[in-house]
């Protein structure tokens, strides 16, 4: 191991942890925090996330209490071997990280500059006493998406409740046009 990398940082069972979190990052270069994954801690946990301001995929990770939050560049996510298993140590100024991979024994290691930004503080949009869980139609949800893009060429899309139903609204911003479906699920209390 390289001797200035002095922080133990986070364990990975597989490279599929990581890669999973590649396509939800951004390329907008003026974000260049979300340009990454992070692994971190927060509030007591460790975390690994990615977000485009848009989409956000998160989860629970194992990361030391005491590591410094890192922004791994997607570039390095997405290159690592399939059946990855291994580790990640920080240099002191956590500028650089040093990935240790295990491939069905055989090691070897990526060195490579973190992204030295804050991350985004993604717990703050994630409700932790939602007590609603919502119940989806896959086919009546896909078809309402076709009709919505093919006839009414419409390209932003959200999903609208109105009373327990579920609804999806579609909206074209050059022309003002505006889409409701059908009921494509439930909306209903968890308790």
């Amino acid at each position: 191991l390289d001797p200035s990398f002095t922080q133990r940082h986070s364990y990975f069972d597989s490279a599929d942890d990581l890669r999973g979190y590649a396509e939800f990052v951004s390329d907008d270069d003026l974000r260049p925090a979300m340009t990454g994954v992070f692994i971190g801690n927060k509030d007591g946990a460790g975390y690994v996330c990615a977000t485009n301001g848009h989409y956000l995929k998160y989860d629970n990770t194992t990361v030391l209490p005491d590591a410094p939050d890192i922004i791994l560049p997607a570039n390095v996510v997405k290159s690592l071997p399939k059946d990855w298993q291994g580790r990640i140590d920080v240099d002191d100024d956590n500028k650089l990280a040093f990935l240790l991979i295990d491939v069905d024994g055989y090691k070897t290691s990526i060195t490579f500059q973190t992204i030295d930004e804050k991350f985004p503080e993604f717990l703050n949009v994630i409700p932790l006493d939602n007590d609603r869980a919502v119940c989806i139609d896959v086919a009546a949800a896909m078809k309402a998406l076709k009709i919505a893009e093919t006839v009414n060429h419409l390209s932003q899309f959200a999903f609208l409740t109105i009373g327990n139903d579920l609804h999806l609204q579609a909206e074209n911003v050059d022309t003002g046009k505006r889409f409701l479906s059908r009921s494509i699920g439930q909306n209903y209390n968890v308790n």
